[in-house]
């Protein structure tokens, strides 16, 4: 247990340690990319056009549970109607109304929008001071939304084009001077110059004519309200662009309309009360100076008659007044119905602003004020999608309908009083039976002239109780933070949160192509490799050779590769131990990994050693010996196997006198049948009496079964595994036939070895040599395919050269 603990651990030291040189080897390519998507960042950051912020914030009184205590009517009803509560969501989108929006924009100028075209970016410019674009509002057409290009060489005249045909057709040939007006198709407008200081030239200045609905919905988008807190009065208003000057005009400006607004609809109920009272107050006034009249006229005529009917008068005053305030109330009830029958809502007030005592219709007037408000909100906010737009308008006609109800149950109560009144005046007159006719009528006058007075002084009363109310109330909004922005603070672009995306992707990119690059590689690349797929021992490296041809250890005997075979010499000499002769096979899972360049390579080192040595070349498929030896015609294996040739006349001596050669022949049509002829077997007896080493060159196992075949002849048998071109899973197949005793004393022989990568394998495609790995057509079963050199920036991963 403690001993596969510690494997896992080596393992995962080693794929550490394997990571970090893969790094180390590339750094060329993680330093280019941090550079460049460090400078392709700050180009971006340099040719950005920043984003601020513009904010402010205000205050909203109409969440108050009480009204203003200025207020000189202080009645308890008035907090319903001119401190109305609304819910929370519902004042935003009010705020935001078409309303609101038209209202700000007609205070600016924000018609014309200009632009200036530079190398690489096109900018907006706020109240540009070269030239100024008037635009007639009675024109018949406008060209909204087309880019209108000014060119002007002085201060006194400049031409237009524009990308659009009409226009652009329109404006050629035209040179128009600063300061006159023009009409072109149906656009009436005037450019003036505004530099005083000389001429000057204008290029890649355009400007666009923005339609008023276009600007409502740009700025409905634009504008941000927003809660400070949830249950908090203070709204917090955010604009994002990159000319915050212009917002900021806009924020400023928007506050004050809805603060102006917000006074004008405070006043409203008061200012419908004072309407009321200048229209009904007239008519009171006439009627009074009549009965005025008449009483002066009778008092003059009946003087004896006056004093004897005062107490009674008094008495009858008093009822009369009662009658008078019962007589206002019907007056404004019939107000009422006339002003909902006309749909003429929007004037109403409760009866408590009156002093009318009627308190189930308080109650329904307010709930009728209270739905047309929010039928208000919801045909401002139309294009929010407020819940309030469906509103069912059911509710409307059951409310009225209540309120026309109660109007009759107050009016029915109220005549009955008046009739009350009445007959108890009537009372009053009986006990002035005594009287002659002339007293009843001076009662009869004075009692209209006391109720005439008393309704006439008490509208006085209210209405200079509403116009003191006016005077003193104020809007229901409050500035908390004027508009503000910091430009020294733009919001975009995050320069310190893009270097960090510049860095991470600068080093993270690389790094992850390293990665994949590596997890997603399919070849064995390093020694360790090896262990860890296979179990078959290794018996040596061959280091990579720069040689043109395939004879490295007699050209360049003090090559590094020279080197290596001379030690895979030295770790065979067990096996010439007790043996007269010994047969060495080799073959590889594939063609392209060398097994040939081996096979002439080793028989070239034990020849030098002086051993008797035979090269056997017995891949008859694909014979390559004839091409390196310079033997083309030569008889071979194929034709002494066939009985063509004698044993002499196949083999071929070479400039090394310890040194022979049997080609492979003319490629039979039953290579494999060949081999196993008895033939074979008399072939391999006179060589192990001629020869003290015999190399065979097989074709690859994991192609056709030759190798296979001959093993029986051999005492050892060397797998070639080529650095950056073996496949893992044929090393996997070719352990897997050695598990189950199919290849018998096979050691792996790694070539191709760039020893400085042996331990993990970075650079691990090399360009291929001799074999391919297809299956071909007719007799042979590979062809050649050399490994593709990488291109671009990919070289950047590694190529290794490699002549073999």
């Amino acid at each position: 247990m403690n001993k596969n603990k510690q494997i896992e651990a080596q393992v995962d030291n080693y794929e550490v340690k394997k990571f970090i040189n893969q790094l180390l080897a590339k750094w060329h390519l993680i330093i280019g990319f941090f550079i460049i998507s460090v400078t392709v960042t700050a180009l971006m950051i340099r040719y950005d056009d920043p984003v601020y912020v513009v904010g402010a914030s205000f205050m909203t009184k109409k969440f108050d549970d009480r009204f203003e205590s200025n207020s000189i009517l202080s009645l308890p009803e008035a907090s319903s109607l001119i401190g109305n509560r609304i819910e929370a969501f519902q004042e935003i989108p009010l705020l935001k109304s078409q309303a609101r929006i038209e209202e700000t924009l007609n205070r600016l100028d924000f018609q014309i929008s200009y632009y200036v075209q530079g190398r690489f970016k096109t900018s907006e410019v706020y109240k540009t001071d070269f030239y100024k674009v008037e635009s007639d509002t009675s024109s018949s057409n406008f060209p909204y939304s087309i880019p209108i290009y000014l060119e002007a060489r002085d201060n006194i005249y400049y031409t237009l084009s524009s990308e659009n045909d009409l226009w652009n057709s329109a404006f050629e040939k035209i040179t128009f001077t600063f300061g006159k007006d023009y009409e072109i198709n149906g656009w009436k407008f005037n450019i003036k110059w505004l530099r005083s200081n000389g001429a000057s030239n204008i290029y890649g200045h355009y400007f666009i004519l923005n339609s008023q609905r276009s600007l409502q919905n740009v700025y409905s988008t634009k504008l941000r309200l927003a809660w400070e807190t949830r249950g908090s009065t203070i709204l917090n208003a955010r604009m994002y662009s990159e000319l915050p000057e212009k917002e900021n005009d806009f924020l400023r400006t928007y506050l004050d309309v809805i603060i102006e607004k917000g006074l004008e609809d405070k006043s409203e109920q008061i200012t419908n009360v004072i309407a009321f009272i200048n229209e009904y107050l007239p008519q009171i006034s006439d009627t009074l100076l009549t009965y005025q009249k008449k009483l002066d006229k009778f008092r003059v005529e009946n003087r004896e008659i006056i004093k004897g009917s005062t107490a009674v008068f008094m008495e009858i005053s008093e009822l009369e007044e009662k009658k008078a305030e019962l007589t206002v109330a019907n007056q404004y009830f019939s107000y009422l119905e006339d002003y909902i029958i006309n749909k003429k809502g929007d004037n109403v007030f409760a009866p408590a602003l009156l002093g009318v005592d009627a308190n189930p219709l308080d109650d329904l007037v307010s709930q009728y004020l209270g739905l047309k408000w929010e039928a208000k909100i919801s045909e401002n906010a139309s294009s929010t999608k407020n819940p309030l737009v469906n509103k069912n308008q059911a509710a409307y006609d059951r409310l009225e309908k209540n309120i026309f109800e109660s109007i009759k149950n107050l009016r029915s109560a109220n005549q009955k009083k008046i009739n009350a009144i009445n007959a108890e005046i009537r009372g009053f007159y009986g006990s002035m039976a005594d009287f002659q006719i002339e007293s009843r009528e001076y009662a009869e006058l004075q009692r209209m002239i006391t109720l005439y007075e008393s309704v006439f002084y008490d509208l006085i009363t209210k209405r200079t109780e509403a116009f003191l109310s006016q005077a003193s109330t104020v809007s229901d909004y409050q500035v908390i933070t004027p508009p503000n922005f910091n430009r020294s603070n733009p919001i975009s672009p995050d320069k310190n949160k893009m270097y960090t995306i510049a860095i991470l992707i600068g080093l993270g990119l690389p790094i992850t192509l390293i990665y994949l690059k590596d997890l997603f590689n399919n070849r064995i690349v390093s020694k360790h490799d090896i262990v860890k797929f296979s179990n078959i021992p290794l018996l040596g490296n061959i280091g990579h050779s720069t040689e043109q041809d395939n004879l490295s250890v007699v050209n360049s005997p003090r090559s590094l590769v020279a080197e290596s075979f001379r030690s895979i010499r030295a770790n065979l000499q067990f096996y010439s131990k007790a043996k007269a002769s010994n047969v060495i096979l080799i073959t590889s899972s594939v063609g392209g990994e060398g097994k040939t360049f081996c096979s002439i390579n080793l028989a070239a080192t034990m020849a030098m050693s002086n051993q008797k040595t035979l090269l056997l070349g017995a891949d008859m498929r694909k014979p390559a010996l004839s091409n390196i030896f310079g033997a083309n015609g030569s008889k071979g294996l194929s034709e002494y196997l066939a009985g063509i040739c004698e044993l002499d006349e196949a083999i071929q001596n070479t400039e090394n006198e310890y040194l022979d050669v049997i080609m492979g022949g003319a490629i039979p049509p039953n290579p494999a049948e060949l081999i196993l002829n008895k033939t074979m077997d008399t072939l391999m007896d006179q060589l192990k009496e001629r020869y003290q080493f015999i190399i065979i060159d097989t074709p690859p196992i994991g192609l056709v079964a030759d190798a296979m075949e001959l093993m029986k002849y051999s005492n050892a048998n060397l797998l070639i595994v080529r650095q950056g071109v073996t496949y893992k899973k044929s090393l996997v197949a070719s352990t897997e036939s050695y598990n189950k005793g199919d290849l018998p004393n096979l050691s792996i022989l790694f070539n191709d070895v760039d020893f400085r990568k042996l331990e993990y394998g970075i650079r691990i495609n090399s360009p291929g040599y001799g074999y391919g790995y297809g299956y071909g057509y007719g007799y042979g079963y590979y062809t050649d395919e050399p490994i593709k050199k990488k291109k671009g920036i990919f070289k950047m991963f590694g190529n290794k050269k490699n002549n073999k």
